[in-house]
């Protein structure tokens, strides 16, 4: 275990001693971190530990209260996003911030699109778009209006977009929370590609499998401080886990529970909607957990959807006895259905109301 190389001219890009507080809150306490060009760095810690707030320092959204910024071996003031990207920073959030009336081509270059002062050159953005997704190994249609993109899609016009400005370093925050296993491993292709060009990739992640997979070095922060920075190689799932907990924990599924499931609570006969999902069958009973498995788009989001009242359907569904209604969540919450959907940002809350209101809002 060591700390970052501090004041190294080989590292694209390094914090010294950051310290960064909110109302009532100190968020980082001397934290350093550095990472080199052509490495894949993962940054991990627990729910609260200051990843996000020390990558949005970097990406200008926040001011430091104290500590050094340097790009590559060079002291530098960063006093908002647009220096961010001119000093070759971007980053990709993970509550991706496209515009959604706009289509893909205009997404990508939104605030930076070629041509005069007064006309935009279409063609110009498209070829760039285009060239910029051929790199990627992408295939989406430039003219396709982002809100009928899926998330992983969004996810990679967000990436497309971060690399218009050829960053020398890119901030991943939390990028594959929303993917599937195949989907992962095509990022994880396109980040290979962009650490053979030297590119720096900080990649922010909870999810150990992933990290051991794609990251050359990882750093762990713990209540604002780095508890330290080692090789990928040098450390195993359970010694990352202490580091970031503070104790050792079990990294295994505690056993099932012994006892015996009871009596069919939903039953659900020959569910179909046409197009999604065709003559679906199954029960689930009192005390039990029944997975739906797929690869992506095969039908089982959509079934889910369609008993929370979200999607026309045709069949038989019980709940207790009870026939379940169609086309309403109202009705089918006051039933005792109640769905976490996948993309919570669009569909699970309300951004701009409080906690107190989201939780109060069913």
């Amino acid at each position: 275990m060591d700390r970052p190389e501090i004041a190294n001219e080989t590292n694209a890009l390094e914090l010294i001693d950051v310290d960064k507080s909110f109302p009532g809150v100190r968020v980082l306490k001397g934290a350093s971190f550095a990472c080199r060009p052509g490495e894949v760095h993962a940054l991990m810690g627990e729910n609260g530990a200051g990843k996000s707030t020390l990558m949005r320092i970097i990406a200008g959204v926040w001011k430091p209260e104290a500590g050094r910024i340097l790009i590559r071996g060079r002291d530098v003031q960063i006093t908002g996003p647009k220096q961010s990207q001119d000093l070759g920073i971007a980053m990709v959030y993970q509550d991706t911030r496209l515009v959604p009336d706009l289509d893909v081509s205009q997404n990508i270059w939104f605030g930076r699109e070629p041509g005069g002062a007064v006309l935009v050159d279409r063609g110009a953005m498209d070829q760039g778009a285009q060239s910029i997704f051929d790199r990627l190994g992408v295939s989406i249609a430039l003219d396709t209006p982002v809100r009928d993109l899926t998330v992983a899609e969004r996810q990679l016009v967000e990436i497309a977009r971060a690399l218009t400005t050829d960053p020398a370093v890119l901030i991943l925050d939390e990028p594959t929370s929303a993917l599937d296993a195949a989907e992962i491993q095509h990022l994880f292709t396109i980040i290979c590609q962009l650490k053979k060009n030297g590119t720096a990739v900080i990649f922010i992640s909870h999810r150990l499998p992933e990290v051991f997979a794609i990251a050359d070095r990882i750093t762990v922060l713990k209540d604002g401080e780095v508890v330290g920075t080692v090789d990928r190689d040098e450390v195993d799932h359970e010694q990352l886990v202490a580091m970031m907990v503070g104790r050792e924990m079990a990294l295994a599924y505690p056993p099932r529970a012994s006892h015996a499931a009871g009596a069919d609570r939903l039953v659900v006969e020959n569910l179909s909607s046409p197009g999604r999902f065709e003559s679906l069958s199954f029960h689930v009973r009192a005390g039990e957990i029944v997975g739906f498995g797929g690869i992506q788009g095969n039908g089982q989001a959509e079934a889910v959807r369609a008993l929370f009242g979200l999607l026309p359907w045709t069949g038989t569904a019980t709940l207790d006895g009870t026939s379940l209604p169609h086309g309403s969540p109202a009705r089918a919450i006051k039933a005792g259905i109640v769905y976490v959907p996948g993309e919570r940002h669009r569909e699970g809350l309300f951004l701009p109301h409080s906690i107190r209101e989201n939780i109060s809002l069913p």
